[in-house]
């Protein structure tokens, strides 16, 4: 209950952050400072720790935010990258992401997010961002690709200048707005917001869907289009989420009407995140379809973002060592899919291969027990939860990263060590509420 009292005091002390940060005209929908605890280590969760931990950063902390300061000199090119007839009826943008894997040979695109083909939405201009620089040759008429044109020129210092000193103008010399806009996140922000707003004064949606995170892009979106013209319906599905779901705070550039799939969500979205309940609608998951709720039985996985490798090997042996012989089933490690070419990730995937080693006789595949042991900050705990398998969290910051059951009251927590927590379900169908209907995406986002 320790935590739980910490993570609530600290999303109050996040309200205040961004209520103060707002006051000061900073535009708080694009700061990479107010997107709380986001899934990579970032300069919101440095703000986090400092907030809870009534403490100033410390030269690990300075160093990550200044590396996010340099990261801005990788997005030196990064513009449309696919052209579109504008001449076309268009009546509704989708926002997501995409892998080259996601197209199909026929030139369409495959949504992980939605769970639909884009072929199947004709009318609906899909924006994508590009998660791996691979364009692919074929791409439908209706699809346009945001991202890195020259992959080879990964960065431009002289980029990162201009834009630096192009934010110290902005910010008339102001030290804390620079650094607001002086963010990997808010830069990027910039630019996506720019492209859509102008493909917005060219075509006359009625509508604008997005794959939600909270990111500052999207907050930036959802704000421009609002004040270009707020007859256009903002609507964003929420498809992740984590623990301590600071960064889905009710604040501008939130969306007119948020999908969300579990009532756990709706629960601590209007108990602490201020979102009005009329904003909210709980749908079957779009996501996540029943079908796949067995994916992560027996394994061990990996988060986005590996921050304080050392602690998770540690804690990750000592619950090794406290198991009884031929306790467990042998572990599947499953890397997180964008983190495929990590050296980072493939560097602890050999750590941890070493350490099951290390404990073989724990191992048998006559053990009576599946389970599933993560890594981080991750939402992927919901999946193994509502797929039924006892679920093993070590992190590196029980306060940031744990579940709790004050703000998800559908899972009951226990702490097993330091850092080191099990989880099972008290009800079903609360934190993912798994699809099993047809058509849900034309049932639920066509408002």
């Amino acid at each position: 209950m320790k935590i739980a009292n910490k993570q609530i005091e600290l999303i109050s002390l996040a309200k205040k952050y961004l209520e103060t940060t707002s006051l000061k005209g900073i535009d708080i929908s694009a700061s990479g400072f107010c997107w709380l605890l986001n899934v990579s280590v970032g300069p919101g969760y440095f703000i986090l720790k400092s907030l809870y931990k009534n403490k100033k950063f410390i030269f690990k902390d300075i160093f990550s935010i200044l590396k996010d300061f340099s990261s801005i000199s990788i997005l030196h090119n990064y513009k449309l990258l696919s052209k579109i007839n504008l001449e076309e009826n268009f009546d509704r943008l989708i926002i997501s992401w995409a892998k080259k894997s996601d197209f199909q040979e026929n030139g369409s695109y495959n949504d992980r997010y939605f769970n639909v083909n884009s072929r199947s939405y004709p009318k609906s201009i899909w924006y994508l961002l590009s998660l791996d620089e691979e364009i692919p040759k074929n791409i439908d008429k209706n699809i346009i690709i945001f991202g890195k044109e020259d992959i080879k020129k990964k960065y431009s210092f002289i980029y990162l200048f201009k834009v630096f000193l192009s934010n110290v103008k902005l910010s008339k010399g102001s030290l804390v707005k620079t650094l607001h806009l002086s963010t990997r996140s808010s830069h990027l922000a910039k630019l996506v917001s720019k492209s859509i707003l102008e493909l917005a004064k060219i075509k006359s949606f009625k509508s604008i869907l997005m794959a939600y995170e909270a990111q500052p892009f999207q907050n930036r979106i959802f704000k421009s289009i609002k004040e270009f013209n707020s007859d256009i319906k903002l609507i964003g599905y929420l498809c992740s989420t984590l623990s301590l779901p600071t960064y889905s705070m009710y604040r501008q550039g939130s969306p007119d009407i948020l999908l969300v799939h579990g009532d756990s969500q709706i629960f601590h979205l209007k108990k602490y995140l201020n979102w009005p309940e009329n904003k909210i609608r709980l749908i079957p998951s779009l996501r996540y379809p029943k079908k796949d709720i067995t994916k992560f039985s027996n394994s061990l996985v990996l988060p986005v973002s590996l921050y304080c490798k050392n602690i998770l090997k540690q804690k990750f042996e000592f619950f090794l060592k406290s198991l009884e012989r031929k306790s467990l089933k042998p572990f599947t490690i499953k890397n997180h899919p964008l983190m495929s070419k990590s050296k980072k990730h493939k560097k602890f995937v050999g750590s941890l291969e070493s350490i099951i080693k290390k404990y073989n006789d724990r191992f048998d595949n006559q053990a009576k027990k599946d389970i599933a042991i993560f890594f981080g900050g991750t939402s992927a705990i919901l999946e193994a939860l509502e797929a039924g398998l006892t679920t093993i969290h070590i992190c590196t910051d029980s306060v940031l990263e744990s579940y709790s059951e004050a703000i998800w009251p559908s899972i009951k927590a226990s702490q097993l060590a330091e850092n080191i927590f099990e989880y099972n379900l008290r009800s079903y169908g609360k934190c993912i509420n798994f699809s099993v209907e047809n058509n849900i995406f034309d049932k639920y986002c066509n408002l």
